[in-house]
């Protein structure tokens, strides 16, 4: 398989399990949703293994290590930002509590899981 066929494998993949997940989540059939986004990656890692021109190297997995760190930051950062100021707006406001501790605590969760996935990979490189 070429990358140009893998390329529109994908888009018609996207394009499918769009339609497919729109179709159940409408119609209350959340476990369809699920199965077919499972399907889909299935599938799409089937035909990835069956290409044979190279579809990322070295340079390409560094620039996303990047994008993907300024990103957490980012997005975790403006997560513990609103979920402070929701809170303190909402003051007596039970939902808005409820909102912001949920933001509050994915925030955590996320600069957790990064702090332990990050501390794995770095005894991994010391082995190598």
């Amino acid at each position: 398989m070429s990358k140009k066929s893998f390329l529109i494998c994908r888009i018609a993949v996207s394009f499918l399990l769009g339609i497919v997940v729109a179709v159940s989540v409408i119609n209350g059939y959340w476990y369809v949703a699920v199965s077919a986004i499972f399907a889909a990656m299935l599938f799409l890692w089937t035909c990835r293994r069956k290409v044979k021109d190279v579809l990322a190297d070295e340079r390409d997995y560094q620039i996303a290590g990047k994008a993907a760190r300024i990103a957490f930051s980012i997005f975790s950062l403006a997560l513990a930002i609103l979920g402070i100021i929701i809170i303190s707006l909402g003051r007596g406001i039970e939902k808005y509590e409820y909102i912001a501790n949920t933001m509050l605590y994915s925030s955590c969760a996320l600069v957790f899981l990064c702090s332990i996935l990050f501390t794995i990979y770095r005894k991994r490189g010391e082995r190598q």
